[in-house]
């Protein structure tokens, strides 16, 4: 007969433990669907018609969580400049922001550098997205989905500008400081308006030879009445990344985060063919209704442009600090340059 020892009160206190231990780390079960806030750019205003895929992106997560998440679309819950703080707030479950907002933001924030060409941006992204990725949740707690794109910057001039010496003493209205250095650098003398509202009456006043601005401004606030010429020369660009509560995320299971991953992959997608779709219906509207004619420099007058960059970007380096390597790498890789 084998004796019973006695079980002791340590050992009760020890087998306690281990059953609430156990309880604490069982995932709780997930509702049988999900209901999240979402805030895109579009809203009821014609001005957002380059962001309207963002409505769709509720049907997208829909169908390929096969109905588990529903998505409730807003645009209005928070100011632009204040998604990130709404969506850790849990006053939203994700959102677009605009990472040109936020100081803290300036290496993720690349594309402000006129190195950047604005129709090679998707691909720049797509590379450091795990980098990005990273930032986005150690730095400021919420998981980065996807990237959304905001209207190119063009530059609309009075009379022909194709040419590096058809720019210079000029005074064009610039926006952000790598490119007011850059177009300094070439000659040009930028005029800092900051409120593109502003610029009407500059024009008016005579103040101003063009603008740089995107072609909504231009087609229906009266600049194309005053600058008939349109060019694409580099500009910079600005883009938005759709961001989740890092909480809400975590509590999904990996074949959920799969597939709302899979929803925002499509939505980046279809947002920059529907942005595209856009800006050529809006150039359309102003070469007819307006007259304004598309004069593009050629690749040699850009790169004669850009010969000026090499201060401009030491500069951005010493204002972004560690991580402008690997951003300039990315770049590099894209389109086959050498900057350093």
């Amino acid at each position: 007969m084998i004796a019973m020892r006695p079980v002791t009160f340590a050992a009760v206190v020890f087998l306690a433990a281990g059953l609430a231990v156990g309880q604490s780390n069982k995932q709780q079960p997930l509702p049988k669907k999900i209901a999240w806030t979402f805030q895109g750019q579009a809203d009821d205003t014609q001005e957002s018609a380059w962001a309207s895929e963002h409505r769709n992106f509720s049907k997208l997560v829909k169908d390929a969580t096969k109905g588990r998440i529903e998505l409730a679309y807003v645009s209005d819950t928070a100011p632009d400049t204040g998604v990130l703080d709404a969506v850790k707030a849990h006053k939203l479950n994700l959102g677009f922001m605009g990472v040109h907002y936020k100081p803290e933001m300036a290496l993720m924030n690349f594309p402000s550098l006129p190195i950047v060409p604005n129709d090679r941006l998707p691909e720049i992204l797509a590379a450091l997205k795990p980098e990005f990725d990273e930032i986005w949740q150690k730095q400021f707690g919420v998981k980065l989905l996807a990237f959304g794109y905001y209207l190119p910057q063009t530059l609309f001039t009075a009379q022909p500008a194709d040419t590096v010496a058809s720019l210079r003493d000029k005074r064009f209205r610039h926006f952000g400081p790598s490119v007011i250095d850059l177009y300094t650098r070439a000659g040009v003398q930028p005029v800092a308006i900051a409120n593109v509202h502003m610029v009407q009456q500059s024009l008016i006043d005579g103040k101003l030879d063009g603008a740089q601005g995107a072609l909504p401004a231009y087609v229906n606030w009266g600049w194309a009445q005053k600058l008939k010429y349109v060019s694409n020369w580099p500009l910079g660009s600005v883009y938005m990344a759709l961001v989740v509560n890092l909480d809400d995320w975590n509590a999904l299971t990996p074949e959920l985060q799969q597939e709302v991953e899979s929803a925002a992959n499509q939505l980046e997608k279809r947002q920059w063919q529907g942005r595209q779709a856009y800006v050529n219906g809006l150039l359309k509207k102003a070469e007819t209704d307006f007259g304004s004619k598309v004069v593009n420099p050629s690749p040699d007058e850009v790169k004669k442009l850009l010969e000026n960059a090499g201060p401009v970007i030491e500069d951005w380096k010493q204002r972004v600090g560690p991580g402008s390597g690997e951003i300039l790498a990315a770049i590099n890789k894209a389109l086959g340059t050498d900057y350093k």
